[in-house]
């Protein structure tokens, strides 16, 4: 394969090519004139030549004119014949002679100085695509390289969506009772207790309500008869609970006395393996029916009832966790929300974990959290029922508490 000439090199060949026609084209040319020449100067001549001869005849004739005049007889005179005064006529010019032949060109004469560098030439068209080449034989593969150092460990994910929620298992077989086991020893005598009310309670223990009773000078909790609708109609007297000794850290409820209807829920319970919103019912059975209850709320001036939920990785919100009214009716607002609001009572006061959530338990992380409060609104208490969810998956769960309930 021919050597790639660099640019300049290039160039000069370009312009020592450029040089050499145009001393071609001269030199053709001065041929060209110098034939020219020669060739209207051998047709001048003709021409003279062709007028010479048409000239002789004349001075021929002439001639024998001169010749044929008769001839004067000589003489030996001595006497010398004057010349004639004015020269004879000048005689015809002859016709130039044949140009001799082109002597031989001269040596070339020194180069001259190099001239100034032509301006650069457009750039030409692109020549055409050469064939494309035939791919060589690909290589052996080389051997695997070591492995390399282990990357950091990355960010963690996003958690993924909740999978549907597992079916649920079989009930199990109930176990054999165990044997029964061997009598106790006997306590020691308990403390004494506190003395016994008065006599003049009789008279007062079948008052309306267990508030009654505080403002008539009942200072213990315990069970008392209470007759709501009082002796005459309605309903006959029944028993309560009467919490006398509650703080609710309000200066006006210190003095009041509670009327307390428990339920067969106040224990903690658990909630798991509930994925589905409100899957987990807890219905609530009180003491007391409802027309007992109903009788118990319309002499009183307000009631509550506690309510908490921990949780881990358990939703509270967007209908996961709510509870019923005692008429049946989906409530969304938790302890120490206004009926009617969503959330819980550490958005009314601005305390919760994350301030855009409206409960604790919505951050649904892996930390144990809480939401909890007072449920006041006296015309939907007490609660019938309470709906659990979103604790299908390994780590979620939930443990709820329900107080009793309590009007004064």
């Amino acid at each position: 394969m021919a050597p790639v000439e660099s640019f300049p090199q290039l160039n000069r060949r370009r312009i020592s090519a450029s040089v050499q026609s145009i001393f071609n084209a001269v030199v053709s040319a001065a041929l060209l004139v110098l034939c020219t020449y020669v060739f209207l100067k051998f047709k001048q001549l003709d021409s003279k030549f062709d007028e010479f001869q048409t000239e002789i005849p004349v001075v021929n004739q002439r001639q024998v004119a001169l010749e044929e005049k008769p001839k004067k007889t000589t003489s030996n005179c001595t006497i010398q014949c004057p010349r004639s005064p004015a020269p004879g006529p000048e005689g015809l010019k002859s016709a130039p002679g044949v140009p001799g032949v082109p002597g031989y060109p001269g040596n070339n004469g020194e180069p001259g100085s190099k001239g100034d560098q032509g301006k650069e030439g457009s750039r030409g068209p692109p020549g055409p695509e050469g064939p494309k080449a035939v791919p060589g034989v690909p290589g052996v593969p080389g051997y695997p390289g070591n492995n390399g150092e282990p990357g950091c460990k990355g960010d963690q994910g996003i958690r993924g969506a909740k999978g549907d929620m597992g079916l649920q298992g079989e009930i199990g077989y109930t176990g054999q009772s165990g044997a029964q086991g061997l009598p106790g020893a006997v306590g020691l005598p308990g403390p004494r207790g506190p003395k016994g009310a008065s006599s003049s309670l009789k008279q007062v223990e079948t008052l309306e309500s267990c508030d009654a009773l505080k403002k008539a000078g009942v200072k213990f909790n315990g069970v008392y008869m209470i007759d709501p609708d009082g002796p005459s109609s309605g309903l006959d007297p029944f028993q309560v609970v009467c919490d006398m000794t509650s703080d609710l850290s309000v200066v006006s409820y210190i003095f009041l006395g509670y009327t307390t209807i428990h339920h067969d829920k106040e224990e903690e319970g658990n909630v798991k393996n509930y994925e589905e919103k409100g899957s987990f019912q807890v219905i609530v059975t009180y003491a007391q029916n409802r027309q007992q209850i109903e009788a118990i709320k319309n002499v009183s001036t307000s009631c509550r009832q506690f309510i908490k939920y921990n949780c881990i990785g358990s939703l509270f919100t967007n209908g996961h966790q709510y509870w019923k009214s005692v008429d049946g009716e989906d409530m969304v607002n938790w302890g120490g929300v206004p009926t009617g609001t969503k959330g819980c009572e550490c958005w009314m006061t601005r305390s919760c974990d994350d301030v855009t959530k409206r409960c604790n338990c919505d951050v649904n992380d892996e930390l144990p959290r809480m939401d909890q409060g007072y449920l006041t609104d006296k015309a939907t208490l007490p609660v019938s029922e309470l709906r659990f969810g979103d604790t299908g998956h390994q780590n979620e769960r939930g443990i709820y508490t329900l107080g009793p309930f309590q009007c004064a």
